[in-house]
């Protein structure tokens, strides 16, 4: 008897795990938590899993050079990073519907890992992003203002390397 293995795609399941952990997870997490303002955090999750969905599915999301064109939909970042910071349900909610617009902008964001330019800069900043996040953690989302700061300014980069790089690529060609 031969296997049904062979059937499988590899590709569909990466697409099913990433669509589950980088949208559904944390529109869920966004609902049964405080960052919106309830019984209103239906409409902030219900924006990410459909702008997420048609973004996921559009094949012209990433560039020949590794960057994403419109927001990479990385939610459990900014979600997390939302979680560390606990902005008011306003800004929470501005920022989800900001970034859900970006999904459809040709605004290009940087894969931080396969980034040229900037690199032995980016990738330092994203490392300490990762490890203040583990920190953070370790204090239940809770941490002191030094680790809220770190977040802060390693977000901050990365957003201000997408909005540098565009710019470059927009108005410098």
């Amino acid at each position: 008897m031969q296997s049904k293995l062979y059937k499988f795609s590899i590709e569909t399941l990466d697409f099913v795990v990433d669509y589950t952990s980088y949208f559904f997870l944390p529109a869920l997490a966004l609902v049964i938590s405080d960052l919106t303002n309830q019984p209103g955090a239906i409409i902030p999750a219900f924006t990410i899993v459909i702008s997420s969905a048609l973004y996921f599915a559009d094949k012209s999301m990433k560039t020949q050079s590794s960057n994403f064109h419109g927001f990479p939909c990385v939610w459990n970042g900014v979600l997390f990073s939302m979680f560390v910071l606990r902005a008011p349900w306003r800004v929470s909610t501005s920022i989800v519907l900001i970034f859900s617009v970006l999904d459809f902008l040709t605004v290009d964001f940087i894969h931080a890992v396969r980034l040229r330019r900037w690199r032995k800069l980016t990738l330092p900043i994203t490392i300490a992003w990762f490890m203040f996040a583990i920190i953070s953690l370790w204090y239940f989302l809770s941490p002191d203002i030094l680790v809220k700061v770190v977040v802060t300014i390693t977000v901050l980069y990365l957003l201000s390397v997408a909005a540098v790089s565009n710019y470059r690529d927009t108005f410098l060609k």
